[in-house]
Formats: structure tokens, C-alpha cells, sequence
């Protein structure tokens, strides 16, 4: 139970004496909170509104359950209207959806969007649950310089459980 929701907890368990392990996840699961049995799917809706943002043009869309729910109004803009290319495009929908994959690791986070098929970019961000509204400024497709990304010096991945250790 508490491997399904916590992957790294099972290596820190593995090691534990069957009867110490029980009890660990028996408490483990008393803290979890319930999760209903099936979320309400997220679906996006175009309201068929348009809008400009930042100088650019977009198209509304509410975000919520296919209960009807709203969880939040988006102005969506294409990669194209924005200057971005597909290659960049791609990469901002890989970090997107990592995101979203990272934060489905809580099991007190609400479904996600799913981002690909919202085909264009979220320029602006409005409703009730998402705490003040965000919109675009300003955008500069210009190029980085490579040494900006470089990986710092003594930089060293860690395991989840030797950061936990910290």
C-alpha cells in the first residue's frame, strides 16, 4: 500500500524484519488520507471566446471535471502565434508533463490537465483554485548562453533515500 503511493519508501522498507515492516505500514496507511475510489475526469473545454494577451492572440478554455466543475479559465495561444519553435514547443510539453507526473506522486493532488491536448500554450490563468490569476508579459525567444546551463561544479545526483538521510 504504502510502495503503490510513496515508490522510494519500499527500498527504505525492504530492509526492515517482516513483523517491523507490518507495523510500519500499518501506520503508514493510518496517516494517508483516502483518496475517493475514482477521481472525476479533467477535461478542457473551448468556450469558443478569443482574447489577446501580452500582444498575442488566444483562445479560452475552461479546465475542470467532466462533472461540469470549472477548476480554471486558460487563454490558449499556439507555438506559432508565440515565436516558439516545434523543437522548443516539444520540450515545454515534456516539462509540462513531467510536472504533472511529479505532482500526481501526491495522493492529495488533484487530477492534471492533460497539457499536449490543449494545443497551444496557457498565456494566462484565471479561477477560482488557482490563487491569482497569471498571464504573459513578455516573451524573448532569444537564444541562451550554454554556459548559463552549465552543470555547477560538485554537483552530484542523489538517491531519494540519501536526501532523506540529510
Amino acid at each position: 500500500v504504502v510502495a503503490e503511493h510513496y515508490p522510494q519508501m519500499d527500498a527504505m522498507l525492504a530492509d526492515m524484519p517482516p513483523e517491523q515492516r507490518a507495523m510500519v505500514e500499518a501506520q503508514m496507511k493510518g496517516m494517508m488520507p483516502q483518496m475517493p475510489q475514482e477521481m472525476p475526469a479533467m477535461q478542457i473545454r473551448r468556450t469558443g471566446a478569443s482574447d489577446e494577451v501580452a500582444g498575442y492572440d488566444c483562445d479560452e478554455a475552461e479546465i475542470g471535471f467532466d462533472d461540469g466543475t470549472v477548476e480554471e479559465v486558460v487563454c490558449i495561444a499556439s507555438a506559432r502565434e508565440l515565436g516558439i519553435s516545434n523543437r522548443d514547443y516539444e520540450a515545454l510539453v515534456a516539462a509540462m508533463q513531467g510536472m504533472a507526473d511529479m505532482a500526481s506522486l501526491n495522493p492529495n493532488s488533484k487530477p492534471q490537465a492533460d497539457f499536449t491536448s490543449m494545443g497551444g500554450i496557457p498565456i494566462r490563468t484565471r479561477g477560482p483554485n488557482v490563487g491569482e490569476p497569471s498571464e504573459l508579459v513578455s516573451l524573448d525567444t532569444s537564444s541562451i548562453d550554454a554556459e548559463r546551463l552549465r552543470v555547477p561544479d560538485g554537483y552530484r545526483e542523489i538517491t531519494m533515500e540519501e536526501m532523506m538521510r540529510q
